[in-house]
C-alpha cells in the first residue's frame, strides 16, 4: 500500500496534476502525518535522481506540484 500511494502521488505530479493534502488524505484514508512522509520520499527522490525537478508548495491555495528547481524563484 506505502509504495502504490508513493506511486500514485508521484504519477499525479509527473502528469502535471496538483493536489491538497486534505484532499489526498481523504481520498486515500491516511493521516497527514504519513502524506508528508511519503512527500519527503518523492523529494528525495528527485533530489538524487531528478535534481531539476521539486515539489513545490503553493500557499495561495494550499496545493503541492512539480515544477522545475530552476522555476523555484519565481514563485
Amino acid at each position: 500500500m506505502k509504495t502504490d500511494l508513493i506511486l500514485l502521488m508521484y504519477d499525479e505530479l509527473c502528469i502535471g496534476k496538483s493536489f491538497t493534502r486534505q484532499e489526498f488524505c481523504r481520498a486515500h484514508f491516511i493521516s497527514e502525518r504519513t502524506f508528508y512522509r511519503y512527500l519527503r520520499e518523492i523529494g528525495k527522490f528527485l533530489n538524487e535522481h531528478k535534481p531539476a525537478f521539486c515539489v513545490h508548495h503553493s500557499e495561495s491555495d494550499n496545493s503541492y506540484s512539480l515544477i522545475r528547481a530552476m522555476d523555484l524563484s519565481a514563485h
